[in-house]
């Protein structure tokens, strides 16, 4: 896009106008900004307030079935998790069936004795 192509008249916007503000609003709410830092953000990089606001309003349906990133964090958080409890609980076990391995190969002349 030519560097003043944002300047022309709202009329005038090209589709690939509206695809491109439609486009960056749309990764903007993604990222969980607001519309209002969105307006500015593309009224600062040169495009009318008009046309932003025409691609806001023409488009709002779309707009409102974006998911901000809080709710896909809760979207994966709502997976069953191992308690940490049986974690500790299963590597407590581990631990003691390698002590036990471990005495017993150290001690094996020990308890062969023991046992005849």
């Amino acid at each position: 896009m030519p560097f003043n192509a944002g300047w022309r008249d709202v009329k005038t916007m090209t589709n690939e106008e509206n695809l491109d503000l439609t486009g960056a609003i749309k990764n903007g709410l993604e990222r969980g900004e607001s519309l209002e830092d969105i307006r500015m953000s593309l009224f600062n990089a040169g495009y009318k307030i008009e046309k932003v606001n025409n691609t806001i309003q023409t488009n709002m349906s779309l707009f409102h079935r974006v998911k901000p990133p809080q709710q896909f964090s809760e979207e994966i958080s709502n997976k069953p998790k191992k308690s940490f409890k049986f974690k500790v609980i299963l590597i407590v076990i581990i631990a003691l069936l390698l002590t036990a391995g471990v005495l017993i190969f150290l001690f094996r002349d020990f308890l062969i004795k023991l046992i005849r």
